[in-house]
């Protein structure tokens, strides 16, 4: 199947809030699945959405361990999943919650390519703050919530 195929049937699970097919658990190479994610996160673009940021996790050999990942993941944030500082989540209405301290790392301008130097990378930084991660467990797998 296509990776266009993919991204339709995904994009279409997506509506029924299934976020993770089991028709593609373990179908696609790691190439393949960033492919998808990134052709989603076009089409949710198209529809109006505005893409906040990037998201990198699974850094740590724990974290990796406790949620079953190999390897670090990177994934995209939207405009419409940011929470506003004081907002109040009714425990009730989430799916066995965790939450993580993050580091918060907005740049003041963008990085192009993939072969930034580290020099570069350091000047691009526009500030650095303490946030707190909400994640649900669905499934056998995590997702944000912001």
């Amino acid at each position: 199947m296509s990776t266009e195929q993919c991204i339709q049937e995904i994009w279409e699970s997506h509506k029924r809030s299934d976020f993770f097919p089991k028709a593609w658990r373990g179908k696609l190479d790691l190439d393949e699945a960033y492919n998808v994610q990134l052709g989603l996160l076009d089409r949710k673009i198209a529809q109006g959405e505005r893409q906040a940021g990037w998201k990198v996790g699974m850094m740590s050999k724990a974290m990796r361990e406790l949620l079953g990942g190999k390897e670090p993941i990177f994934g995209y944030l939207l405009q419409s999943g940011r929470i506003q500082s004081g907002h109040a989540f009714s425990f009730s209405n989430l799916t066995s919650p965790m939450v993580e301290h993050e580091i918060l790392i907005t740049l003041a301008q963008d990085l192009v390519g993939p072969n930034a130097t580290p020099e570069e990378a350091r000047r691009a930084i526009g500030t650095i703050a303490p946030a707190f991660e909400i994640i649900e467990m669905r499934g056998e797998s995590a997702v944000a919530l912001f």
